[in-house]
């Protein structure tokens, strides 16, 4: 399991739970949904932009803070299944999430095929010149050597 993982699903239930036995406000509960996970989200784009290198420590500690915020999705969902108020902030930061993440794997994608192929076929001709070069010092050293 992923140490955000590990953070982020123990917290939410708890929070779920602290959710369906408290009954805060509504006003309050829809203000975590939307606040809480912008840290961890922007760590997430930082993260994955290269703005900012991976810290297990920071990783922690902002997973910790937006995880009640789906704590309260989760809740909210026990009551009233799919409900709008707790799928939007999901959908919302979850696909911020992922249109980031998918734009970083593009970004770092590997070079078009005719790229590729140049690349592959120059470090295949400095392979074989290399080769070539070790078998001619072959031949050399086997001509040097006196015969018993």
């Amino acid at each position: 399991m992923c140490r955000r993982c590990a953070v982020l699903y123990p917290v939410a239930l708890a929070s779920a739970a602290l959710v369906l036995v408290a009954d805060p406000p509504t006003a309050a509960l829809v203000a975590a949904m939307w606040l809480l996970p912008a840290p961890m989200a922007l760590e997430w784009i930082a993260e994955h932009l290269r703005w900012a290198g991976y810290s297990p420590r920071r990783q922690v500690a902002l997973t910790a803070l937006g995880a009640p915020a789906l704590g309260v999705a989760l809740a909210i969902h026990a009551v009233a299944p799919l409900s709008l108020v707790a799928v939007a902030p999901v959908l919302v930061w979850g696909g911020i999430c992922s249109g980031v993440a998918l734009w970083s794997l593009r970004r770092s994608a590997p070079p078009a095929p005719t790229e590729w192929l140049e690349r592959h076929e120059a470090d295949e001709s400095a392979r074989d010149a290399a080769l070539q070069a070790l078998l001619v010092r072959a031949d050399e050293q086997r001509s040097a050597t006196p015969a018993d």
